[in-house]
């Protein structure tokens, strides 16, 4: 995916960002991922905020809204500090946390905190809001080519979730 730098958004979508952040002294966009059309780390007076986001006509957009959805009940994940969807665009804004991916060589000092976060990550129960589409049809776009149909068969299973009240 092509990725975007901050100052080459449009004016107006800068300036609803500037509403809510303050004046961006400096953007830095994330050297990894594939996903976002924008990604990067803006700092302001107040702070730094991670933002990331894409044009709104994206037929992805919508996982940007779905991901900020479960980002607010999410144990452990950066907090959603705003949304801004303007000059035709869909951004949304994280709370910065400073770190590095893991390393996850055998015998890594990063293995048991990863084994914990993802422990208590599956032992959240997610609302049902997000069961309606299987995750085999939620992430059928994002997979390569010649994925084995087993990854992708509709009558994989689904997770039952209980219900919870963060919505």
């Amino acid at each position: 995916m092509d990725r975007i730098e901050w100052h080459d958004l449009p004016a107006a979508t800068r300036a609803a960002v500037e509403r809510l952040t303050g004046p961006v002294e400096m953007a830095e966009t994330a050297p990894h991922g594939v996903m976002s059309r924008l990604a990067c780390t803006v700092h302001t007076r107040v702070g730094r905020a991670f933002v990331k986001g894409t044009r709104q006509e994206d037929s992805q957009a919508w996982v940007y809204r779905h991901e900020a959805q479960v980002t607010r009940c999410a144990p452990l994940a950066p907090r959603v500090l705003w949304e801004v969807d303007a000059g035709g665009w869909l951004l949304y804004g994280y709370e910065y946390v400073d770190g590095r991916h893991p390393d996850l060589t055998p015998g890594s000092a990063d293995l048991a905190p990863l084994v914990r976060t993802l422990t208590v990550m599956s032992e959240t129960p997610w609302p049902e809001a997000n069961l309606k589409k299987p995750l085999h049809t939620r992430w059928a776009d994002f997979l390569p080519e010649g994925v084995p149909p087993g990854l992708q068969a509709e009558d994989s299973p689904t997770r039952t979730c209980p219900r919870t009240t963060c919505w």
